[in-house]
């Protein structure tokens, strides 16, 4: 195994800290994001912004670089991605959250705990990809 691989698991691990730290793998704390007339929680608000420009910086030092450091050339999608599929995938996302307070990455962390809901919700999220991959139209 080459050592370019590892990153992603060093990424995924960083993220599930984060998660973890900031409370987001509890599905009360996401929710309450949603519930305006009661306990509307802001932090939730505050952790999505953070990540955006985190992300954002990210690519910016990115579209710098000439080349990635562990690969010898950018993987870039070839075609344009069609917006209704990613406003569709966007609310379906949002949906997820407001229902089950687990975003995919926090139930998939959340797994460790052992916990019956995220199980159930992960197992859902599976489902809905293989449905996806079965029937999507194949370009």
């Amino acid at each position: 195994m080459k050592a370019r691989h590892g990153w992603p698991f060093l990424s995924g691990g960083l993220m599930g800290l984060g998660l973890s730290l900031s409370g987001m793998i509890t599905p009360d704390r996401v929710q309450d994001l949603f519930d305006v007339s009661g306990r509307f929680a802001p932090n939730v608000l505050i952790a999505l912004a953070v990540a955006l420009l985190v992300a954002r910086v990210g690519y910016r030092r990115l579209e710098a670089r000439s080349k990635p450091w562990h690969a010898d050339r950018f993987e870039w999608p070839r075609e344009r991605v069609r917006l209704w599929r990613l406003v569709l995938g966007s609310i379906m996302v949002g949906l997820g959250l407001g229902f089950t307070g687990y975003a995919p990455s926090a139930a998939i962390f959340k797994l460790a705990s052992f916990a019956p809901d995220a199980l159930v919700f992960v197992v859902a999220m599976l489902g809905g990809h293989l449905a996806y991959w079965r029937w999507a139209p194949k370009h």
